[in-house]
């Protein structure tokens, strides 16, 4: 408003004010020059620009409790403060310039300000509503992403954990019973074709507990149940030995209630940890990788550092898409209210870094 109030108040060639104060200028530099005249102008509009201001803030101040909305009869007050800040402003320089105060009437002058001060506010309120309604429509768009994001995870995880029942429960069940009959039929078979047969059934045995098992685990790991540290053991052991994982997780990070926020950040937490070491493998080559869990207080608020470090090849962030991994790995640090990010240089290995609070809500 002091700025917008400032360009309509830088008045024309033919105000006396102004023009008193160009011939004194004039005066003092014994010549003419239009350089000066802009700058003596636009002080003296910088000068009555904060008078006004001054006179607001006092009405504002003095009429509308902190927190709540200014009444319409206080906004009107302020306008007229502002009008008479600007009167008494201009007869004060008057005064000083030795101009008659009739030229112009105060009352035409206090007429000539309210006007411009009525053409400012409305211009100030619908640009201030244009902005505030961009403002909601962008909130409104976040909240639907985070809520589609949201969706993203539940559906994706439901995915998981139907399709590891459904290995643990239906396939598993059904080689069990396969290793079983088999090794009924070789009890009572000749004993070339029993040795064989118990090599099949052993094989079929070792596919239901090792992979079966094993990727039913993966698809949806028992994080909740057997905590953090469990799972992130047995994540480790998986990655041995295309991956030598070593990790360092604080004794009070797994979750030891069945608190509902706990068991997300902890599947949450697994989940950036199983796509980190799927990259480092993966995309980055890497022998190695260190992962730190960790508390870590930030602003005053309790929360969760996770870090993962490898020495792989690395990536170029400037060209280097956000692939679905990273996307997944945001989207859960986002939803559990914390942050994710991954710093990387061609040659040096990646670094991932997120934290989640502890007491936020998934």
């Amino acid at each position: 408003m002091f700025l917008l109030f400032v360009t309509v108040q830088n008045w024309g060639l033919g105000d006396p004010l102004l023009q008193a104060s160009d011939q004194s200028l004039n005066t003092a530099l014994s010549g003419t020059s239009i350089v000066p005249v802009v700058i003596v102008r636009s002080l003296t509009s910088l000068a009555m620009g904060a008078v006004v201001v001054a006179f607001e803030w006092v009405v504002w101040r003095l009429t509308t409790p902190r927190g709540r909305s200014q009444p319409v009869w206080a906004y009107v007050l302020m306008m007229v403060a502002g009008a008479l800040g600007a009167v008494v402003f201009r007869i004060v320089m008057q005064h000083f310039q030795g101009l008659p105060q009739t030229t112009p009437t105060p009352f035409f002058t206090f007429m000539h300000y309210i006007v411009l001060i009525v053409i400012l506010h409305v211009s100030i309120g619908l640009i201030g509503s244009r902005v505030s309604k961009s403002a909601q429509r962008a909130e409104e768009a976040l909240t639907q992403l985070n809520e589609q994001e949201r969706r993203f995870v539940v559906s994706e995880e439901r995915a998981r954990r139907i399709a590891a029942e459904f290995l643990h429960d239906r396939v598993q069940a059904d080689l069990l019973v396969i290793a079983i009959e088999l090794r009924r039929v070789s009890a009572d078979a000749p004993e070339d074709l029993s040795r064989r047969l118990a090599s099949i059934a052993e094989v079929v045995e070792s596919v239901r507990h090792d992979d079966v098992r094993g990727t039913s685990r993966a698809l949806s790991p028992l994080v909740q149940s057997t905590g953090l540290a469990s799972a992130l053991g047995s994540l480790a052991d998986r990655w041995s030995p295309a991956l030598k994982v070593s990790l360092s997780i604080d004794d009070d990070i797994a979750p030891s209630s069945p608190d509902p926020h706990e068991a997300d950040q902890a599947l949450g937490i697994y989940r950036i940890v199983e796509q980190a070491l799927l990259n480092a493998a993966a995309h980055g080559q890497a022998r190695q990788a260190q992962v730190s869990i960790s508390a870590q207080p930030r602003q005053g608020v309790a929360g969760v550092r996770v870090l993962i470090t490898d020495d792989g090849v690395g990536f170029d962030p400037s060209v280097a898409t956000s692939g679905g991994g990273f996307a997944t790995s945001q989207v859960w640090a986002r939803l559990l209210g914390g942050e994710w990010s991954a710093q990387s240089q061609p040659g040096r290995g990646t670094t991932v870094t997120a934290w989640v609070p502890r007491d936020g809500e998934a």
